[in-house]
């Protein structure tokens, strides 16, 4: 009778033991290969991308006129204005057809184009005073005016006609006494502009409102 063959190979069964010893050493616990690290985004931008945020906004440019209702004397009236920018750093929208603009000596003046030589001077006037703030200022304006008129107002805080100090002083109430109001804003070096009204009473709210509209449409630059 014939003997069969043994088939089966040590070899073989070794490599299927050490393949299943791996297999279950791969499913334990700090057992498994290190995953490959994520890499970490660099927080540093790329410097040749523009941030479109970092840039200044572009003002928009200033109309070259408005038009306006004032109020005269009670009255409603529309009114063209054309933009006048000073070098002294400031805009306003000034009535030419009613009004001139001059500069002299640093400032800038506004006159009526129709002067009537029998009545007290009107205008209103635009200067800079250096290194001194509004409130400052207004005080050492009180001070002056003291000593020449009958009535000096206190120094206020305003809104309107803009935002800033606002004073006033007169020479008495019958028609063609004079008086002049200030108004004083910081501009964006800290020195202080000052817009001076002079006026003659029964002209406070003719000349003295539309001086005041004007000062509406005035800003910084």
């Amino acid at each position: 009778m014939l003997k069969r063959k043994n088939t089966f190979k040590p070899s073989l069964f070794i490599t299927l033991i050490l393949l299943l010893v791996f297999s279950l050493a791969i499913g334990l616990p700090g057992c498994a290969p290190d995953a490959e690290p994520t890499p970490t985004p660099d927080p540093t931008p790329d410097p040749d991308i523009d941030d479109d945020n970092d840039e200044d906004p572009v003002a928009e440019p200033l109309p070259d006129t408005k038009e306006v209702v004032m109020i005269i004397e009670g009255m409603e009236e529309t009114v063209e204005l054309t933009l006048h920018e000073s070098q002294l750093g400031y805009y306003i929208y000034v009535d030419k057809d009613n009004y001139q603009v001059e500069e002299l000596n640093g400032a800038d003046k506004i006159t009526p184009v129709a002067l009537d030589p029998d009545l007290p001077e009107v205008f209103m006037e635009i200067n800079r005073a250096e290194n001194i703030d509004p409130q400052d200022k207004a005080s050492q304006l009180k001070s002056e005016l003291e000593g020449e008129y009958e009535e000096v107002s206190q120094v206020e805080s305003v809104q309107n006609p803009l935002q800033g100090y606002y004073l006033y002083a007169t020479q008495g109430d019958q028609g063609d006494d004079k008086g002049v109001r200030y108004y004083l804003v910081e501009d964006h070096q800290g020195n202080s502009l000052v817009i001076k009204q002079q006026l003659f009473m029964e002209a406070w709210e003719g000349h003295g409102a539309r001086f005041d509209q004007m000062l509406e449409e005035f800003g910084i630059l």
